[in-house]
Formats: structure tokens, C-alpha cells, sequence
């Protein structure tokens, strides 16, 4: 036989060889259906001979037989420039099969695309990164409702993962009409950006104002959440809204009072004068008046103080107790003992009722027993009473010996407070 001859059949085999070896569309999809048809998939991903068109609709097909631990480990294994040329080429078809049929009934294909995309994002770069940022977002706004927590990956995940741009595009959700506002609010505030809480603060505000009618206690709470200048009045107005029902204002002015315990609303000037105006407005309940006060007193703020101490003064002794709370809330160490003669000038201490009440008052703020203490040497009788009767309370026994060296006193008390003598 000539060496021809012999050669004939070799080249033919190679031939065969090469041809049978060669990835093609039609095995990608075979693939899809063998036994070791994944692990082949997942070595076209990382094979740099194979046209890219076809590394990237073998990940693909990785992501519609659900081999995730290949998909992970195939972009895993590529230096990160391949991992990214790879990766922005699958993301249009990952991104094409999220948003299809957005409007209807959410499809499997769907929520693993949306998976396969979320996994991406550590790989893909400029147009990829867009790509995959786009669908991922359009599907977080789709049915909150429905999409939330579809698939490996739930919407709290993917947008945190995304940051800024997602929070952002949360923002139209902050709807009355939204069963989901709160949990909305909430993430958004996870994120955590500012130009998107000032947008969102803003946005939920008008939502507000232009649907009083339809406002509930969660949409106020939403509020608190979001925080900010925008929604911070925006509850005040409803706080001092004559129109609407007592439950409504009230509720609306706890929400502003969590979001300054929270940090999420500052109060501005401007604020505290709403406060005000709603705190000294005859014609709201006394007692929606009255938590009003104390949400000023929340606030802490020292110029506030003299208004509380001229409060003293008023003739109602529901009034002046009020003050004095607030005053305790807001500078009890440095006001207290004043506090104390003033109420006794202006007959807060004229029974013993009064006096028992301001006693317990004081309890209720464990952190003033130093302050207390040092009052037992007081030069107002009145003052010394009320401190020794506090101790008695919640002080320790070390404190009897102290109250003790005051039972010889003859310093005369009011007659209101069921006491001759300090004694």
C-alpha cells in the first residue's frame, strides 16, 4: 500500500474528529437534555476556541436547566476579563426573557433569568452592567406583591445589591394605593442614600396631600421610615388638620415622633412652630394638645425651655403638670429644683394629690436620682419634701440615712401636701 493510501484514512479520521467535536447550536440544545450534558455546557462557557455567540447561549443553557452551580463556577473560573466578555453577552438574552410579558402572570423562565442576572452582576461591565441593571430593576417594580421573594434572589437582595439606581426606581411605589408601601419604605431607607430619601420624601409627601381621604396608619408610619423635611411636615399638617378625625391626627403625630426617635426626621424651625400652633389650638383634644407637647419636648431643644417654665404658671394644674413632664424630659437636671418652687408659687403643690403626682412624675426618670439626692440639702423646704419622698421610692437604702437627718426639721410644708413640718 502506498503511503497515499495509508494517509487517506487518517486524514479522514482527524477530519471526523474535528467536525464531531465541534459545538453547534443543535448540541447546546442536546446538551441540555443529556446526562453530561451540563458539564459540556459548562466547559463551552470557559472554552476560549468556541465563538463567543455560542459560549454565551451555553450559559444560557445552563440557566434553563437550572445548573446553577455550573453557571456560578463557569464565570468563577475565568480570568475577569473573559468572565466579563462573556457575561456582557449573555445579559441581553437574560435581560430580553425578565422583562418579557411584564404585565401578566410571572413565568419560571422569568425568575431564573432574573437569578442568572443578579449572579452576573459580579462579572459584567459598561453595556452588560446596564443591560442587567435595567431588567433587574424593571423587575423589582413590576408586582412587588408577586416578585418579592420569587426565586433564589428576593427583591430586598437584588436592591441592595444594585444600591442607589433601584432605591431610586422603588420610589413610584411609594403609593397610597400600594398594599406593599411600608415594606417599600423600608428598603429604600436601607439603602440609604440621600438624593433618593430626599426624592422619596418628597414624592410620598404629595401622595399625602392629595389623598387625605384615603390615608391609614400604615402610610403614616411609611412616613416616619422615609423621614426627611418633605414628609416631616407633611404629617404635622395632618397632626393639625382640624378636618379629619382625632384617630388620623394623633396617629400622623406619633409617626413624626418615631421618625425623630429613629434619626430619619431632623426638626426644622419651621416644624416646631407647627407644633406649637397645634400644641396651644384650643380646639383640639386636650390630650392630642397635650402629646403634641411632649413631642416638642422630644425635640430637646433649649430655647423651648422658657415656654414650659411660663407654663408653670397657667391655672389649670393639667396644664402645669404637663410642663413640668416636659420640663423633666428636657432638662430635669438643671431645672428641677426651680421647677419645683415654682409649681409651690403658683399652687401646682396645694394638695396632696398634686404633690403625690409630681412625686411620681419625678420617679419616672430614674436618671435624675443624683440630682435628687443633692436636693435633700435644698433651702426650699418644698424642694427637700419632694426629693426625700422620691428617694423613699426608688432610691437605695443608703439614702435613709440621708433622709433621715431631715426628721428634726421644723420647716413648714403647705398645708396640701398632708404635712405640717419637713420634719
Amino acid at each position: 500500500m502506498s503511503s497515499t493510501a495509508r494517509f487517506l484514512p487518517l486524514l479522514a479520521m482527524a477530519f471526523l474528529f474535528l467536525f464531531g467535536c465541534e459545538v453547534t447550536e443543535e448540541k447546546l440544545e442536546l446538551w441540555k437534555g443529556t446526562q453530561n450534558g451540563p458539564k459540556k455546557l459548562a466547559s463551552t462557557v470557559t472554552d476560549t476556541d468556541v465563538p463567543l455567540e455560542l459560549r454565551a447561549k451555553a450559559a444560557v443553557a445552563l440557566v434553563e436547566i437550572n445548573s446553577w452551580d455550573l453557571f456560578r463556577e463557569s464565570f468563577q473560573k475565568m480570568d475577569k476579563a473573559q468572565a466579563a466578555e462573556v457575561a456582557n453577552a449573555v445579559a441581553p438574552t437574560l435581560a430580553g426573557m425578565v422583562e418579557n410579558q411584564q404585565d401578566q402572570a410571572i413565568t419560571k423562565i422569568q425568575v431564573d433569568a432574573k437569578d442568572a442576572l443578579f449572579i452576573l452582576l459580579d462579572h459584567v461591565s459598561n453595556d452588560g452592567m446596564k443591560a442587567a441593571q435595567k431588567a433587574l430593576i424593571s423587575w423589582c417594580v413590576g408586582d412587588y406583591n408577586i416578585r418579592a421573594m420569587a426565586g433564589q434572589y428576593n427583591i430586598r437582595t437584588v436592591v441592595k445589591k444594585i444600591g442607589a439606581p433601584a432605591a431610586e426606581a422603588l420610589v413610584q411605589l411609594l403609593d397610597v394605593d400600594q398594599i406593599v408601601i411600608k415594606y417599600v419604605a423600608e428598603l429604600i431607607r436601607e439603602v440609604n442614600d440621600p438624593d433618593v430619601l430626599a426624592k422619596a420624601s418628597a414624592h410620598l409627601a404629595e401622595e399625602l396631600k392629595g389623598n387625605i381621604e384615603k390615608i391609614q396608619e400604615t402610610h403614616l408610619v411609611s412616613a416616619s421610615i422615609i423621614g426627611g423635611d418633605a414628609t416631616a411636615q407633611a404629617l404635622l399638617d395632618i397632626a393639625g388638620n382640624e378636618k379629619i378625625n382625632e384617630k388620623l391626627q394623633r396617629f400622623a403625630l406619633r409617626a413624626y415622633s418615631e421618625g425623630m426617635n429613629t434619626g430619619n426626621i431632623e426638626p426644622s424651625g419651621a416644624q416646631m412652630d407647627t407644633l406649637f400652633a397645634i400644641a396651644e389650638n384650643s380646639n383640639f383634644d386636650q390630650y392630642h394638645r397635650e402629646e403634641t407637647y411632649y413631642v416638642i419636648a422630644q425635640a430637646g431643644r433649649e430655647q423651648d425651655i422658657p415656654k414650659f417654665r411660663k407654663m408653670l404658671e397657667n391655672k389649670d394644674d393639667f396644664w402645669r403638670a404637663v410642663a413640668f413632664r416636659c420640663i423633666l424630659r428636657m432638662d430635669g437636671e438643671g431645672q428641677l429644683e426651680e421647677a419645683i418652687t415654682e409649681l409651690e408659687k403658683n399652687g401646682g403643690l396645694s394638695s396632696k394629690k398634686q404633690y403625690e403626682e409630681i412625686t411620681e412624675r419625678i420617679t419616672s426618670f430614674p436618671t435624675l436620682l443624683p440630682k435628687v439626692r443633692e436636693l435633700l440639702k435644698s433651702a426650699h423646704p418644698i424642694v427637700q419634701a419632694v426629693a426625700a419622698n422620691v428617694l423613699a421610692q426608688i432610691g437605695s437604702p443608703e439614702d435613709a440615712a440621708a433622709i433621715g437627718e431631715l426628721t428634726e426639721s421644723k420647716e413648714r410644708l403647705p398645708k396640701g401636701t398632708g404635712y405640717k413640718t419637713l420634719g
